[in-house]
Parts: C-alpha cells; sequence; structure tokens
C-alpha cells in the first residue's frame, strides 16, 4: 500500500492512512486481520519497503496480523492492460 502506487491500480483504492486507520480500529477492537502486498504493479523497491515498514509498525503496537501474504501482481488474472515488467520475488 503506497499512495504513489494504489492510484495506477484503481480509482477505488483508499489511502495508506486510511488502510492503516481500519486495521488499527479493528485490531483495538480485539479483531485481527491479515496483511498483504501485491508487487509487480510497476512499484519501486522503495514502495515495498514502505509498505513492510508500515507493517512491521502495526504490528509492533497492535500484535493484530495474524498473516503476512504476498502476492505477485498476474495480469492475465486480472485481465489488466496495463503493460508492466514481470514481477520477480528476488532482489538482484
Amino acid at each position: 500500500m503506497d499512495d504513489e502506487i494504489a492510484p495506477r491500480i484503481s480509482r477505488l483504492k483508499c489511502t495508506s492512512d486510511e488502510w492503516e486507520d481500519m486495521h488499527r480500529v479493528a485490531h483495538s477492537l480485539g479483531m485481527r486481520t491479515t496483511a498483504t502486498m501485491m508487487f509487480g504493479c510497476g512499484e519501486e523497491y522503495r514502495h515495498r519497503v514502505n509498505h513492510l515498514e508500515r507493517l512491521r509498525r502495526i504490528q509492533e503496537d497492535t500484535g493484530g496480523f495474524t498473516a503476512f501474504i504476498p502476492w505477485m501482481f498476474a495480469p492475465e488474472i486480472r485481465h489488466s492492460e496495463k503493460k508492466v515488467p514481470e514481477a520477480t520475488p528476488s532482489i538482484t
């Protein structure tokens, strides 16, 4: 979740602050949530790091995440017309 990238994916995406607030409120109410990170949609490594840092801060503060689920952007599944390079999970 990065405010530079989310609007490229969908104009319906909430901001990263709204996303964080929703998880923090849920955790404060005793609810547990999962955290996901889609990568390979044109983001830079700094966007990935920003997202992971945000997740780490929330988890340190609330302990409310039960899982972290990274998943690669798959244009053939989403039927996207976006032209982005194929993502890999490794950093080279």
